[in-house]
């Protein structure tokens, strides 16, 4: 493999970076995958993390789901 360096625009290098952490990959890898094309797209390394397991069993108390409206918004 040869490496390369190359200069890109704020904007871009951001819409890169948040386009690789989106498909988990680094920026190098999406940018191999978008010249190779389309039929040869690089696959996910891992499955994402579900974001409501970050904080599951965080809550220590009474159970709020039979009045979640009162309790979230004072309803």
């Amino acid at each position: 493999m040869k490496r390369t360096t190359i200069l890109l625009p704020e904007e871009l290098n951001a819409r890169l970076r948040r386009e690789a952490f989106r498909a988990n990959i680094s920026i190098a890898e999406l940018i191999r995958s978008k010249l190779r094309g389309p039929k040869r797209r690089a696959a996910k390394r891992r499955a994402p993390v579900d974001p409501i397991l970050k904080v599951a069993g965080i809550y220590i108390g009474p159970p709020i789901s039979d009045n979640i409206d009162e309790e979230l918004y004072g309803i």
